[in-house]
Order: structure tokens, then sequence, then C-alpha cells
């Protein structure tokens, strides 16, 4: 995957419709099932989708074959794209197509951050990075990645934030790891946030970020109580 390759589409969220949405739960379930992450699995999760993931697995990258809904329920996106158009949380899904099937997935959420003292503001939370693995070694996450920064700072977000078990990866892209404790405040409920990275857009994001460097930050979807 070179340099050259086509910019990724970007589709807000109230604009996927039914075909797109499945595509990405398709590259979801193809990319979250490698050895890797069932390894992280409880021994009873292993057991109860051990057929599904052997049959998303087994698959042709250009078949929709889906993990059942349950396990599709964890992604944000998956969540958000099951409501109505009109009812979707603002996020912008970054794709890049393959050869007849969906090659790499991006989606920014827009929250409102509490950082320290600062004054709450808009930034992205970067969510559901998945790649095809049959295209694993040819950079296209890295590239997502840095279209996914791009996109942010045309937004003009300061920064952008994530949770990861892979923070090598976006650390060699110029993200930091936070060590404050990060709360997510959502529409159903609040939750603490592990292993936060951070990446800063601007001059004013990098003040802000070294500023409340260590100390805590709070991230809330739209539609809740201030």
């Amino acid at each position: 995957m070179s340099e050259g390759k086509a910019a990724a589409t970007v589709v807000p969220a109230s604009s996927v419709d039914t075909a797109l949405a499945t595509r990405i739960a398709a590259l979801l379930g193809r990319a979250f099932t490698d050895e890797a992450r069932v390894a992280d699995y409880t021994e009873s999760e292993r057991l109860r989708w051990a057929d599904d993931i052997r049959r998303v697995r087994a698959a042709d990258a250009g078949h929709a074959i889906l993990m059942p809904r349950d396990w599709l329920e964890r992604f944000p996106s998956v969540r958000n794209l099951d409501l109505a158009a009109d009812r979707r949380m603002p996020a912008w899904h970054l794709v890049r197509d393959g050869e007849g099937y969906l090659a790499g997935h991006v989606a920014i959420f827009e929250r409102s951050f509490k950082l320290g003292q600062h004054r709450r503001f808009q930034a992205g939370f970067i969510e559901d990075v998945a790649t095809e693995p049959s295209d694993a070694g040819q950079g296209l996450a890295t590239l997502l990645m840095r279209e996914a920064a791009g996109f942010g700072a045309s937004r003009g977000y300061p920064l952008l934030a994530l949770s990861t078990r892979i923070p090598g990866f976006y650390e060699r892209l110029g993200w930091g790891r936070w060590t404050g404790d990060v709360t997510l405040i959502g529409r159903e409920d609040t939750r603490t946030i592990d292993r936060a990275m951070t990446l800063a857009l601007t001059a004013g994001g990098t003040r802000m970020l070294t500023s409340a460097r260590g100390k805590s930050f709070s991230v809330r979807e739209p539609g809740t109580p201030p």
C-alpha cells in the first residue's frame, strides 16, 4: 500500500447506508478475531463464539460474513449505525476500498472534552480502527491514521484521543500515552477509559496537553446531561 493510493473516503455517520454499515461490521469481525485478540477473550467467550470465529476467518474478504450481534455491539461504530440516521451521534467514517472488499476503516466521533482546568472543547475520539487481515504489512493502518489526523485538523479539533491495546503502533505516529484518569460520560453509562493516548493537532492542543499532563480528563457524548 503506497502513499500514492487514493485518499480514504470520508462518510458522515448520518449518511452511512445499510450496505456500508454491513461492510464495516464484516471488516470489524475479520480484524478483531485474529489469534492475538481471541487470546484476550475469556474462556467462556472463546467457547461461545468459536464456531463464528472459524466461519469469519475462513471466509473470503469479499463476502460480508458477520459475527453475532452481541459480539458486534461492543463496537461504538456498530451501535451508532444501528440507530436511525437522524439519531446517530456525530461521527465520520474513513474507509478505504480493496479489490471487492472494505480494506480499512477508522471512525472519528466528535466529543466534548474537559482537560484539566481548561474549558470544555470539541475534539475527536478515534474508534474501531480496522484493516483487512489479508492486507497486513502494507501500511494501510498508518495511512488511515494519518488521514484521520488530517481530517481532525480540518474540523478544527485541537487534539484527538483514543484507547488501544497496541500503544507502540500509535507512538510511532506521534501519539503519547496519557497517565491520568480518563472518563467517558455516555448516554447509557459512565466508564473509565483504559490505555488512553492523545495526539495534538494544533499548537493550542500541545499547550493544553502539556499543562494538563498526568491529570484527569473527561470525554462526554452528545446528548448527556452537562
